[in-house]
């Protein structure tokens, strides 16, 4: 039996693990979450959805314990640093509560108790302290009539929470169903729908177990996936709920420190502030009215392309895949146009060695890797592969009349973290020019400043007459974006190309928060100056290794390349809390994290790999 001391511990970090985990403040309501970075304001929206619905008072015990929680910060920035120090005294010098005096006044009664919890705990009188929890919890002043005060002893807090503080050991979770738990609400004279979360159940038992009880949610989710989706993805065993900052949660509350980025995608991390303003207030206003009209977001995203690179008009798609095949199309009709008296014009492309463009049957037939394009061939003809970098071959295949463009990443980051030479795409570009062939360059994944410059061509002084973009431009949102020259945009016309959802409002004002923020040069400095400390930590403490053949990178975009398979590496850092991608032949360790990412957390991430390493010696072996 585990003393009363270890179960309210357990009880307490739970309800913290709940709060700072599930981003929904116990009631998911849109208007609601706009509330989190003002933890003091849940307090008082909680208890007019309370009032507003008699029939919730099943909840009411656990939403007062969120209540009591939500008062120990008085805002985002001091929250975390609380939690931590709670859960740090809780292994060595026993639980300090952070009461803040926000609540001071608001909630009396709960400061009263909490106070009371906390001298009992300063004490170590856990018994009594539990006693005082229990009547914090179920006092009668936050709940009108619903609850009499307890003037006896309370040991555990019963239906729907319960939380015995007797027993001992594991914690079960059990959570409501979303849509047996929807109801109609008014906050501030307005009906809302809402979907309550909450813990039930939570019984102990020995601590072996611990693992295997834990998993099930993640377990449900996972068979529920393979019963309901196509089998598309080899997913990573983990089934995600939350994220925040460079940190991710998942479905069981582990944290993890997050250098994928959805495959390069959140350069501004999980949550951020402006853009969820950005979204919050256009899908308030209009989200989606199709190309067939004007809209001012996608004009003012497209003005701001336009100001910061060397394009002169923009095509909006809605991904990296899309945006290759409006190129693809673009650079047939650019030809045609050109040369309106060639019986053939030219229609063939150039595409090179280890190249992603994507997964729709034209971009496929640009990438490489033929496992990717045998299943379905035949893809679209006119394709010749050419080493990467390698200019002799490729000279003798650029041709006039024959060659429409030439497709290639500045930094392959599928192939692996190569970056091309200068000299190469300056000759690519002369090549071109001498062959009346377009130059195309993707920067999906090595642009909007993940090299640390705005447009990874801006390193090597060379530009080409389409640009593609998609994974970072609306910061998690599908976009996608073809630039192009006012020389290739004279030979499209109405009902060339199209879209129906491309552009839209909501999207659109999201990526101007995006670029806004990236394209700041401090910002830029910072990704630059990041990625350097970085590269020379990862030298410093993984160079050594036998296995580590090499580490290279520009900005945050990072690649570890390894004698054996990374797969083994990439799992043990997922076992310790960090999250990586694999790319190349399945050889290479990729490193794409939010672009706001700290000094600090890339320090963990190295520590975490250079611990990590003895994963690959077991592989090996």
């Amino acid at each position: 039996m585990a003393s009363t001391s270890t179960v309210l511990q357990i009880c307490i970090l739970v309800i913290i693990s709940l709060f700072i985990n599930n981003s929904k403040l116990v009631v998911a309501d849109h208007d609601l979450m706009k509330s989190q970075c003002e933890y003091t304001e849940a307090p008082a929206l909680y208890m007019q959805c309370l009032e507003s619905d008699p029939e919730s008072e099943k909840v009411d015990k656990f939403g007062i314990a969120m209540i009591i929680v939500n008062c120990m910060s008085n805002n985002s920035r001091t929250a975390m640093s609380n939690f931590t120090n709670i859960e740090k005294n809780i292994t060595d010098k026993g639980m300090k509560m952070a009461v803040t005096k926000d609540c001071v006044g608001k909630y009396p009664e709960v400061i009263d108790n909490v106070s009371m919890v906390n001298n009992h705990l300063k004490n170590r009188e856990f018994d009594q302290a539990a006693d005082a929890l229990a009547k914090a919890i179920a006092s009668k002043e936050l709940r009108r009539g619903v609850y009499k005060k307890d003037t006896h002893t309370m040991s555990s807090i019963q239906s729907p929470l319960q939380i015995s503080l007797s027993q001992s050991g594991n914690i079960r979770r059990r959570w409501f169903n979303p849509e047996s738990q929807r109801k109609v609400i008014k906050i501030n004279g307005v009906k809302r729908m809402t979907t309550v979360v909450a813990c039930v159940n939570m019984e102990t038992k020995n601590a072996a177990s611990d693992n295997v009880v834990i998993r099930e949610k993640s377990k449900e989710v996972m068979e529920a996936e393979k019963r309901v989706l196509v089998g598309t993805y080899a997913r990573t065993p983990v089934v995600l709920a939350s994220g925040r900052g460079c940190k991710l949660y998942d479905v069981e509350g582990k944290e993890y420190l997050d250098l994928s980025s959805g495959i390069a995608v959140n350069a501004l991390g999980h949550g951020d502030h402006d853009w969820v303003k950005a979204l919050v207030e256009q899908a308030s206003v209009l989200t989606h009215v199709s190309n067939a009209y004007y809209s001012i977001p996608q004009v003012e995203l497209a003005k701001r392309l336009v100001a910061s690179s060397f394009a002169d008009r923009v095509f909006f798609t809605n991904s990296g895949t899309e945006a290759n095949e409006a190129a693809i199309k673009f650079s047939r009709k650019f030809q045609r146009h050109s040369n309106p008296d060639a019986k053939e014009p030219a229609t063939e492309f150039i595409s090179f060695t280890n190249s992603f463009h994507g997964r729709t049957m034209g971009a496929l037939a640009l990438t490489s890797k033929e496992h990717y394009r045998s299943p379905f061939e035949p893809v679209m003809p006119g394709v010749t592969f050419v080493e990467y970098g390698n200019i002799e071959a490729t000279k003798k295949l650029i041709q006039r009349g024959k060659t429409a463009a030439v497709f290639v990443e500045p930094i392959q980051g599928e192939g692996g973290i190569y970056s091309a030479t200068k000299e190469f795409l300056q000759f690519l570009r002369s090549a071109c020019d001498d062959a009346g062939a377009l130059l195309v360059f993707d920067e999906v994944q090595c642009g909007l400043g993940r090299t640390g410059y705005l447009w990874a061509h801006e390193a090597f002084g060379v530009f080409p007459d389409i640009m593609t973009l998609a994974k970072p431009l609306a910061g998690g949102l599908p976009i996608g974006a073809a630039l192009v020259t006012e020389r290739v945009a004279s030979a499209i016309t109405f009902g060339d190309h199209g879209s129906t959802f491309a552009g839209s409002p909501l999207v659109c004002n999201a990526a101007i928060a995006v670029l806004d923020k990236i394209s700041k040069p401090s910002f830029l400095a910072s990704v630059s100056k990041k990625g350097q400390n970085f590269i020379e930590t990862l030298k410093q403490r993984l160079g050594s290794n036998p296995h580590v053949k090499e580490i290279r990178g520009f900005g945050l975009f990072i690649g570890i390349e390894l004698d054996v398979p990374a797969s083994p590496l990439v799992n043990a850092c997922r076992g310790s809390g960090l999250l990586v991608l694999t790319a190349g032949k399945g050889n290479v360790v990729r490193l794409v994290p939010p672009l706001i990412i700290t000094e600090h957390e890339l320090d963990q991430a190295a520590e975490i790999l250079y611990k990590s390493l003895p994963a690959l010696d077991s592989n090996s072996n």
